[in-house]
């Protein structure tokens, strides 16, 4: 397939090269729409060719009613980071024709610096072209901010080409934001399946780092630094597993490197460090039961500008809980806990005994963690997404937290200020914890797992989407 790939860039660049503007652009649509869901492959090769269609685009002159030249300057301009330009020659390329699916997607690809459209020009892209590329553009443009919604693109964009890596990493980093770490470790295991030479491999190792599960972190890092990896990252992340697995002198080793490294780096690498340092330090803190001070370094880190996601926002959320009720205990014996396991024993007794069942009993087995696009099948808001009950009703999702037990949230989505404002909020919060950890420690007894494979990504099915 790269053959194929590079060929038609090559043709691309040759049309280019004569000023036969029409048959480059031909080229480039055809190489996009068949090969390209980003854009990762276009700025890896032929540079020489970039570098000479950068010559030959700077001796064409412009013609704002032109969309031939107007499109090839967008594309080359963009190519080599000057996304000024690049933004002024796709809009007018854009203004010329809107039916444009191209202009759109990669316009939709500048930075939001230049371009403040980005969103709407990955939908409007979507409205001209249901493809995988299109798919993927929308999705990695909600991942800062809506890594829920994120997942329903990425997903749509596999079921049409299920063999990009990228797509798998991206979509393997928007379960991470969501703290669904088995997805997010599905997702980043598939990209390297597909190519093994992709740089998830530190995406990978914080998953299973935070999963508590130290061999197959050490496993990915070996990988990694098999195929010559040799970066900060790297480092940082073996002195830490090998920390974690009471192998101190090799995590000195490591740690060694790791500071030697950083030693002739730039400060702002020193910046990212002091940052994990700070949410090590949180989690170290709670740990010992220094609930106050916990939250003061989480405070902290939150007051830098960065977001808390995955173990670092349970771990968050638990130390508030605890400034509320310093004894409530999040392990075994936590009540709710007791309480859902008592109630699901009840259930697979019966099952085994053939004992009847009432509908009370089947809900423990029915608890799902409901993203925020996901729609209630239940209740005076059926057929309502999450987000929407929210903005409406956000007592109705308190509530039903409480007194349901086959209803749980995404943990990320108590961020909102609408739940915070209701006296059960921390009641609710406490539950839905539990609930969620539980949707974790069923579903792997169920599964039984006692290989190195992960399940595949646990996608709602295409028609909720």
């Amino acid at each position: 397939m790269k053959d194929q790939k590079s060929n038609l860039l090559q043709e691309a660049f040759f049309s280019f090269y004569s000023k036969d503007l029409d048959y480059f652009i031909d080229n480039f649509t055809e190489l996009c729409n068949k090969y390209l869901i980003c854009n990762c492959f276009l700025y890896g090769e032929n540079k020489d060719g970039w570098e000479r269609s950068k010559n030959t685009i700077e001796n064409i002159s412009d013609d704002e009613n032109d969309f031939n030249i107007n499109f090839s300057k967008g594309i080359v301009y963009q190519h080599y980071g000057r996304e000024d330009l690049a933004f002024k020659y796709l809009t007018n390329a854009i203004r010329l024709n809107q039916h444009s699916e191209m202009a759109y997607s990669f316009r939709s690809s500048l930075n939001s610096i230049h371009n403040i459209y980005c969103l709407e020009d990955a939908e409007k892209a979507i409205l001209i072209n249901q493809s995988a590329r299109n798919y993927f553009r929308l999705g990695s443009i909600l991942l800062k901010d809506n890594p829920s919604q994120s997942i329903i693109y990425f997903g749509k964009s596999i079921l049409l080409f299920d063999s990009h890596p990228c797509t798998h990493y991206k979509l393997g980093q928007a379960y991470f934001k969501t703290g669904d770490l088995l997805n997010a470790i599905a997702g980043f295991t598939k990209c390297i399946s597909l190519d093994r030479n992709h740089g998830c491999y530190i995406d990978l190792w914080l998953c299973f780092y935070q999963r508590n599960d130290y061999e197959n972190a050490l496993k990915y890092l070996q990988i990694w630094g098999s195929i010559g990896n040799t970066s900060i990252n790297f480092y940082y992340a073996l002195g830490m597993t090998y920390k974690a697995l009471q192998q101190f002198d090799d995590a000195y080793s490591f740690f060694n490197n790791f500071v030697n490294f950083v030693s002739s780096s730039e400060s702002s690498l020193i910046d990212s460090l002091n940052e994990i340092e700070i949410l090590a330090e949180a989690k170290w803190q709670f740990d010992q039961g220094n609930i106050q001070y916990s939250h003061d370094l989480f405070q902290k880190y939150i007051d830098l500008g960065k977001e808390l996601y995955g173990n670092e926002l349970i771990t968050f959320f638990k130390v508030k809980l605890k400034l509320i009720n310093s004894n409530i205990l999040f392990g075994k014996t936590n009540h709710y806990r007791i309480l859902f396991n008592q109630k699901r024993d009840i259930y697979l007794r019966k099952k085994i005994f053939d004992d009847l069942i009432n509908d009370e009993e089947t809900n423990i087995t029915k608890l799902l963690e409901y993203k925020s696009h996901y729609k209630l099948g239940f209740g005076i808001y059926s057929g309502s997404s999450i987000k929407d009950v929210i903005q409406k009703d956000p007592h109705y999702i308190i509530w039903s937290i409480v007194n349901l037990d086959h209803f749980a949230i995404d943990s990320s989505l108590f961020l909102n200020k609408s739940l915070q404002s209701y006296s059960n909020y921390y009641m609710a919060l406490e539950i839905n914890l539990i609930k969620n950890d539980l949707i974790r420690e069923w579903d792997e007894i169920t599964k039984s797992q006692d290989s190195d494979d992960y399940p595949s990504y646990d996608i709602p099915p295409y028609d909720q989407w």
